[in-house]
């Protein structure tokens, strides 16, 4: 069974949403009122993909009735973010054409929204070497993956 290392940050995620409320608010401070009542009607949907978005089947297709509920959302002004424990690297090239609004990947440990990469938690090459070392001792089977 392999074993996969990952570092999670949902901490991390909800100080970057509350940035960009805050961000939101300070567009026009004479209008923050209207601002700021639109803004909490709006919903952030965290969509998963292994047997949510793409089916058991992994048939490599994303049902039409989930595309057009994430433009639906999309076209009320919520956002839609792709979250995954896979890495971004694992991320099935179609799934990028949907146009999400976020990207979160790695079990939390990757957040990239349009291209820019928001928040990436690695490992030093230290602890990364110690964990092979005790999964090797341990005859364990696990995948690394790394993006330097």
């Amino acid at each position: 069974m392999p074993v996969y290392i990952t570092i999670t940050a949902p901490r991390i995620i909800l100080v970057r949403l509350l940035i960009d409320m805050h961000a939101a608010l300070m567009i026009n401070e004479d209008k923050q009122k209207d601002v700021t009542s639109t803004m909490f009607n709006k919903k952030i949907i965290f969509q998963d993909i292994d047997g949510t978005l793409v089916p058991e089947n992994f048939e490599q297709k994303v049902p039409e009735s989930a595309l057009d509920a994430i433009r639906q959302a999309q076209s009320n002004g919520h956002k839609v973010y792709m979250c995954s424990g896979r890495s971004k690297c694992q991320i099935f090239d179609f799934l990028w054409d949907i146009g999400l609004d976020r990207f979160i990947g790695g079990n939390g440990s990757y957040i990239e929204e349009n291209g820019e990469v928001l928040f990436h938690k690695v490992i030093s090459r230290e602890d990364c070497s110690k964990a092979v070392d005790w999964m090797r001792s341990r005859n364990l089977e696990f995948y690394e993956e790394s993006n330097n």
